[in-house]
This record gives C-alpha cells, sequence and structure tokens, in this order.
C-alpha cells in the first residue's frame, strides 16, 4: 500500500519492472502507465484505482492481477503473451469495457476468463481475431472479441499512448 492516498491524472513509473502484490492499492488516478515493467506477478494492480491502465512490455501476468480495481475502463498489454493463473484475474472490475491486446502474438490464458460484464471487450488485432476466437479457452468469450482495426475509440487510445498500431 505504498501509494494509497495518491491522487492525480496520469501518472508514470518509469522505475518499475515489476508490478506484483498490490503496492498500488488504493491509489487513485485517471492512467497508470509502467513503461519499464516487465513481469506481471499475482495481485499486480490490485485495487489500484484508475480509469486506464497502459502495461506495454508485461510479457506474462498471473491470477488476481487486476482483481478489484473497480474504476478501470481500459487496460493494454501490448506485450502480454501469456496469462498463467487466470483466477480472479478481472474480478471486482465492473467498469472495464475494453481490453486490448495490440501484440502480434497471440496471448494463451491457463484457463477460461471471465470477464467481469456482458459489455467489456477484448480487442485485438484484425489478423489474429478468428485465432482468438477458436484458441483453446478464448473461445468462451468469443463474442465479446473484437478486431481492433473496427474501433476508432481503441485506435485513437493506442496512438494517444504513443503505441503506432499498423
Amino acid at each position: 500500500r505504498a501509494f494509497e492516498g495518491v491522487n492525480g491524472d496520469v501518472l508514470t513509473f518509469e522505475n518499475i519492472t515489476t508490478l506484483s502484490n498490490a503496492p498500488f492499492q488504493g491509489i487513485s488516478v485517471t492512467e497508470l502507465r509502467f513503461p519499464n515493467a516487465t513481469t506481471g506477478g499475482s495481485r499486480g494492480l490490485r485495487y489500484a484505482y484508475a480509469d486506464r491502465f497502459y502495461i506495454p512490455n508485461v510479457k506474462t501476468a498471473q491470477g488476481e492481477f487486476f482483481q478489484g480495481s473497480t474504476r478501470v475502463t481500459h487496460i493494454c498489454m501490448p506485450s502480454l503473451t501469456a496469462i498463467t493463473n487466470v483466477t480472479s484475474f478481472f474480478a471486482g472490475c465492473t467498469a472495464l469495457t475494453a481490453f486490448i491486446l495490440p501484440g502480434a502474438t497471440m496471448a494463451t490464458i491457463a484457463g477460461a476468463l471471465a470477464l467481469p460484464t456482458t459489455s467489456t471487450y477484448v480487442y485485438v488485432p484484425a489478423n489474429l481475431l478468428e485465432t482468438y476466437k477458436n484458441a483453446t479457452n478464448w473461445a468462451t468469450i468469443a463474442d465479446s472479441i473484437l478486431a481492433i482495426e473496427d474501433s476508432a475509440e481503441i485506435l485513437q487510445w493506442l496512438t494517444d499512448n504513443g503505441y503506432e498500431y499498423e
């Protein structure tokens, strides 16, 4: 709880390389960015109150990673290649509308991913859309998987975060 009570607009944490054990529990900001984080351990952003998370370099994430982040609407993880434990991954993320995976490689998941609401969508590159929809465990939410290219809002959000989407 090192950041509990911290408020603000957009906070970027350049020196953090590992997200685990809820260090941002209680923080309240518009957006959290972790440009150099490469490890997503269990409870990485648990109970972090931000509208958006931008985590460009984490390749794997574990259970309860976003649990209880009730304000988050957008999560972008361009380098994600695996969710190794889906237990409570999005539990309590009741405002989440977009989980954005713009990477060139499909992210694997260790079990069926439970999205928090029926209005939560997973956005992936159009060339991987059918791969995701038919992949083990992703297939359970196939109707909620959409192409990034079909959403002007998501494309703009990626651009605003400095992600050059092709």
